[in-house]
């Protein structure tokens, strides 16, 4: 009990740490520079204290870097390099079929998948009305995340990753959209979000491992589009690609109470549209009007771009509808904005249009 306590105690003093590196002179850069800094102490130190909820040291480890820390601390965690890995997350139906003591830690890491999934929406409504400088680096820092998620992909892992590139689509696309001109960090941030890609034959193994099945077929289809239809043909033949059986279980906080391997997939080809496809096309577009306003229309953006460039080619923009031009790509983007698409889509938030104006990248919030 006193090692717990003692324990404890130093836990909190790391923590308070974090949080008093706003000395009078110190620039946001040295900030973070110093922040980091307690965050790797706060890494090191999570294996060591004590959780009594948790079975073994992996899932003590995520436990105390997930639910006893500050969100903003959990992300930067994961973007230094946590010092235990994220594992593989399946789905509650297929964890029933596994041994006690695998099923046990599943079930604890599918409680701190709830945990990050709720806490991510909470982070989201935070990146609002900040400078440029902040939320570029806090774009950055979520897709570190990301990318440390989708590292062992798993079912799970995989509706967590999905819901991060939504988070910063949006967000990213709403603040180029509003701002008055590009910067260097936000087409970085684009940058980043596009190197993910769904990885169709990775998803494959997933589903049979979900599932417990083999696909029959699937090894010899020669492309992603052929993987996908055929992923249909055998789970649901009365269906198409993109308009799954359990639509409805699209929303996040469904999906990780099921096991909707489909329903997951559509949600990850519409992001890769979104991400890969339209995103890339609206910067061109921004890079290239020499007087851009959020109320240009297609033929606005066609006199730019031209009507036969093509587009950033992904998946998800050829299993919804074929989006292979960029101006097209691009004014659906504008479009989708303009009406509160982007959002209600990507069930991100509440749709706001329009948000409030986006501070200078030198104010102090």
């Amino acid at each position: 009990m006193s090692e717990f306590f003692n324990n404890k105690v130093l836990l909190i003093l790391v923590i308070l740490s974090m949080t008093s590196f706003t000395i009078l002179g110190k620039t946001e850069t040295q900030e973070s520079s110093d922040n980091s800094d307690s965050v790797l102490m706060l890494s090191l130190l999570c294996p060591i204290v004590k959780c009594e909820k948790s079975s073994d040291e992996l899932s003590r480890f995520w436990h105390n870097a997930c639910e006893n820390i500050n969100f903003e601390d959990t992300i930067n965690i994961f973007a230094i390099g946590p010092q235990r890995v994220w594992p593989p997350i399946h789905s509650s139906k297929y964890s029933e079929t596994l041994q006690k003591k695998d099923r046990i830690q599943q079930s604890e890491f599918h409680e701190l998948a709830k945990t990050l999934v709720r806490d991510l929406r909470t982070f989201e409504s935070t990146l609002k009305n900040i400078s440029n400088q902040k939320f570029t680096q806090k774009i950055e820092n979520l897709l570190q995340m990301r990318d440390q998620v989708i590292n062992n992909q798993s079912y799970i892992n995989l509706i967590i990753s999905d819901e991060i590139n939504r988070i910063v689509f949006v967000n990213v696309g709403e603040r180029l959209i509003e701002s008055e001109s590009l910067t260097t960090d936000l087409i970085d941030n684009v940058m980043h979000l596009s190197q993910y890609r769904p990885d169709m034959i990775k998803f494959g193994k997933i589903v049979e491992i979900e599932l417990s099945i083999k696909l029959p077929g699937y090894d010899n289809c020669k492309n992603d589009v052929e993987r996908v239809n055929l992923l249909w043909k055998i789970l649901e033949p009365d269906t198409r690609p993109m308009f799954p059986n359990n639509i409805l279980d699209i929303e996040i906080s469904r999906i990780l109470e099921t096991q909707r391997v489909l329903v997951l997939l559509t949600r990850m080809l519409t992001t890769d549209c979104y991400s890969r496809t339209c995103l890339p096309a609206f910067v061109m577009y921004r890079k290239n009007a020499p007087s851009y306003s959020s109320t240009d229309d297609y033929q606005e953006v066609v006199f730019i771009l031209g009507e036969n460039a093509k587009a950033n080619y992904s998946l998800g923009a050829k299993m919804n509808g074929g989006l292979n031009r960029t101006a097209s790509a691009a004014s659906q983007l504008l479009s989708s904005y303009r009406i509160g698409k982007l959002r209600r889509q990507l069930h991100i938030g509440t749709p706001k249009n329009p948000i409030k104006p986006i501070p200078d990248s030198n104010s102090e919030n």
